[in-house]
């Protein structure tokens, strides 16, 4: 066998497999109703803890990472990377109220954290609710 028969085969072969592991995944997902490939969005784990130890867990994660005095672009960049929908409070504009909502069921897990900023930098506690349906 020359070289050029040789790797025309191996692209068939790995061409092959491909084809047949998009089949039984496609098969697999309309059959069992669930991915091949699972994703989690990254506020899940706190809703799956429920909804008092989940705003718990996400109270000590978000202000071990920013504290007061930290800067607020970057912890607002982190909860709309993690899903949430930031936006200014119409009342007081230096506070943002930064919401994310997921369907559950035949209701919504909220996730809420209200952020106080001054000057661009994070000022007193961050005040985050974990509402998960059960």
């Amino acid at each position: 066998m020359r070289k050029s028969e040789m790797f025309h085969t191996l692209k068939l072969a790995v061409t092959a497999v491909g084809i047949l592991f998009l089949g039984v995944s496609v098969f697999a997902y309309a059959w069992g109703n669930t991915s091949p490939w699972p994703s989690t969005a990254p506020l899940d784990r706190h809703i799956e803890s429920g909804s008092a130890a989940g705003t718990r867990m996400l109270e000590r994660e978000l202000a071990s990472a920013h504290p007061a005095g930290s800067d607020a672009a970057a912890l607002l960049a982190r909860l709309r990377a993690s899903g949430m929908n930031c936006e200014p409070d119409p009342r007081q504009m230096e506070r943002y109220a930064c919401t994310y909502r997921q369907p559950r069921s035949d209701r919504y897990a909220v996730v809420a954290v209200n952020v106080s900023v001054e000057q661009g930098r994070v000022i007193n506690d961050i005040a985050s609710t974990v509402t998960a349906p059960r």
